[in-house]
């Protein structure tokens, strides 16, 4: 019930009034659950161009909105879409013999969307490097038409190491029409160095899933990307959180037992132009987000 009430309050939330007089409370235009009989949850929620909106998350259910899924006792990754009022338009489960969580979704440039996560996965839905046996999660994505029909999955797993583990969290589409994708990688493979622990994840994925590109950052501890733009040079800046201390790529942090805010620019082929690291005793180690300004400049939040 926990998760099933999440759907509710985010939906509340992104309807509320963009302006407010500080002395009205904002009234609720409409609230919805959205689940079966199990655990159903919401990690992502976007306006989508018909005014309706796309959300993205998990769920263990098999009765109720839930269609499709894969039975067993792990969650698939599900989406949902809805239209301006609420209504469900459609949900589709996306999954295997073990667990699948979306994370983040986009509606791309054809009017589909492109769903990232982790998966653990190695039948129906998903299709895993020959070679890898085992069952640990990895960075996935997955492009659905604008109906919700799966036209392609990816999932970046070790083809040399299977012990390779991740999850994404972020993407963003090019005007290339590519895909970019942040997250968090542990364990080396073909084109990654392997820093420490946990590293920030960069992928770059064409319009039909194929892997253009990739890239770990790191230090001696963990690293994660949360947020990714490209910027108006054709390269690309990344914020995320970090716990090491002046080791591999991470410098300027002063305290390795806190996480800290990292943000990275990068050019257009993933080299580091520069970083800027926020004090973890101030922030938090929270996941943060980064927007443009209309100047070119960058809040991270």
């Amino acid at each position: 019930m926990r998760y099933i009430l999440r759907f509710t309050i985010v939906l509340v939330c992104f309807l509320t009034p963009y302006v407010l007089e500080a002395q009205n409370a904002p009234s609720i235009e409409w609230q919805k659950c959205y689940g079966g009989t199990y655990t159903d949850g919401c990690q992502c929620m976007v306006r989508t161009e018909d005014g309706g909106y796309i959300l993205c998350g998990s769920t263990n259910s098999h009765s109720g909105d839930v269609v499709g899924g894969h039975l067993g006792v792990y969650d698939d990754a599900w989406i949902v879409k809805i239209d301006s009022n609420g209504k469900l338009e459609w949900q589709k489960c996306l999954g295997g013999n073990f667990t699948e969580i979306a994370y983040s979704i986009i509606q791309c440039f054809d009017r589909g969307y492109l769903v990232v996560g982790l998966s653990n996965s190695h039948d129906g839905d998903i299709v895993r490097a020959i070679g890898d046996t085992g069952s640990t999660a990895i960075p996935w994505a997955a492009k659905l038409d604008s109906t919700g029909k799966l036209q392609w999955e990816k999932s970046l797993d070790g083809i040399v190491k299977p012990w390779f583990t991740g999850s994404a969290y972020t993407v963003i589409q090019t005007p290339d029409s590519n895909f970019i994708i942040g997250g968090e990688i542990n364990g080396a493979e073909e084109g990654l160095i392997n820093h420490g622990m946990f590293d920030a994840y960069i992928a770059k994925l064409s319009p039909s899933g194929v892997l253009l590109m990739q890239r770990a950052y790191g230090g001696d501890k963990d690293e994660r990307v949360s947020s990714i733009l490209q910027t108006t040079d054709g390269g690309y800046i990344f914020s995320g959180v970090t716990g090491s201390k002046n080791s591999g790529d991470v410098q300027g942090s002063t305290n390795s037992d806190l996480l800290h805010t990292w943000t990275v620019k990068l050019d257009q082929s993933f080299n580091i132009q520069w970083q800027k690291m926020l004090d973890g005793s101030q922030y938090g180690g929270d996941l943060p987000k980064i927007i443009h300004t209309k100047n070119h400049a960058f809040v991270v939040c």
